[in-house]
């Protein structure tokens, strides 16, 4: 398997690209795509936000949070619009395995999708506060263990197929091509209109 561009040791280990959610997706509706191999899951907190996320705001307003729970593993889609959304999103992953996740919110939805498959979603108004800077590596449940490939951010929460082309292409950087001794995985930090 081909390294990819960002490792996180999960200590003391982050990016701050200096940039609010409101420069990065421009409005309350927003997707984040993200290729990512989580290395470690430990926390199994009860309120979402305490726990560990590849990518999230300094502020705790949106992420996307990984819990574990007796070996089980499973992500969620995070936004704060004055109550925790996302709880009843969850999707299973696996450890030391390649993903695309893509986070889509507008602003009365949040959803969460990994690989293309089928999203699940919850009612979830607006973001809170969109000034707080987005963060790799570290959110409130701490510093992460994990493998980051490509980041994509668009400021609409995309459907059809403006989504689906998106993750096939990073499905294929990084899912296909290095089990089939494919490129390199670049990291490409898109902000999307």
């Amino acid at each position: 398997m081909l390294l990819p561009n960002l490792l996180y040791n999960g200590a003391n280990n982050k990016n701050t690209p200096s940039r609010a959610l409101s420069v990065l997706f421009g409005s309350q509706a927003k997707t984040l795509l993200l290729s990512v191999r989580f290395l470690a899951a430990s926390t199994n907190n009860a309120a979402l936000y305490d726990n560990k996320s590849p990518v999230g705001d300094d502020g705790g307003y949106f992420g996307v949070p990984l819990k574990s729970n007796a070996g089980v593993h499973t992500l969620y889609p995070y936004n704060w619009d004055g109550d925790e959304d996302g709880n009843s999103s969850g999707q299973t992953v696996s450890l030391d395995t390649n993903y695309i996740v893509s986070v889509r919110h507008d602003a009365t939805n949040i959803y969460l999708g990994i690989n293309g498959g089928t999203e699940t979603s919850e009612a979830s108004g607006a973001t809170s506060d969109m000034t707080a800077n987005l963060v790799f590596g570290q959110w409130y449940g701490g510093f992460m263990n994990f493998e980051m490939g490509e980041i994509a951010t668009y400021n609409a929460a995309i459907t059809g197929s403006a989504l689906s082309d998106t993750i096939q292409a990073m499905y294929d950087d990084w899912v296909v091509a290095p089990s089939v001794g494919g490129r390199a995985n670049f990291l490409t930090l898109l902000g999307v209109s």
